[in-house]
């Protein structure tokens, strides 16, 4: 008889929770990259508006371009600032994220050790039944020798 693992459906729904929990990390991640990504866009873009006013303004400009320009700056301020308020928010679900899968894995883990040490146990077993058969063949052939 082949060796059945008796939790074999926990095993198995604990792998699929297990990459549930991966495949969240994975989105959770993948938000972060775009959102410093944008960030970092941002942020470039604000500098370069901050090189073109320092420019016009050093070759002169009127004072309503020059007010609708700040305007502006603190636009982007208010932005890049909400941007990383919300990069904030997001890592520290990575990091929640991150806990939960690892915690999956760890559990994961856990059954297939189990698994594993049920299964030697078992082959062990096995060893042990099939070399008393052996040793009980050997023994009735032995008594059947005539001798």
């Amino acid at each position: 008889m082949a060796f059945r693992f008796s939790l074999q459906a926990l095993l198995k729904l604990r792998l699929i929770y297990e990459e549930r929990e991966r495949m969240r990390l994975a989105a959770v991640i993948s938000r972060l990259h775009q959102l410093r990504s944008q960030y970092e866009s941002w942020q470039r873009q604000k500098q370069m508006a901050e090189n073109k006013l320092s420019e016009e303004m050093r070759t002169g400009m009127v004072a309503v371009e020059f007010h609708f320009a700040q305007a502006s700056l603190e636009a982007e301020d208010r932005r890049l600032k909400l941007v990383l308020a919300e990069i904030a928010k997001v890592e520290q679900l990575r990091q929640a994220q991150q806990a939960a899968y690892i915690e999956a894995q760890t559990k994961r883990k856990v059954l297939e050790r189990l698994q594993e040490r049920q299964a030697e146990a078992y082959r062990l077993a096995e060893d042990r039944r099939e070399q008393q058969r052996q040793d009980e063949l050997f023994a009735i052939r032995h008594n059947r020798t005539p001798g």
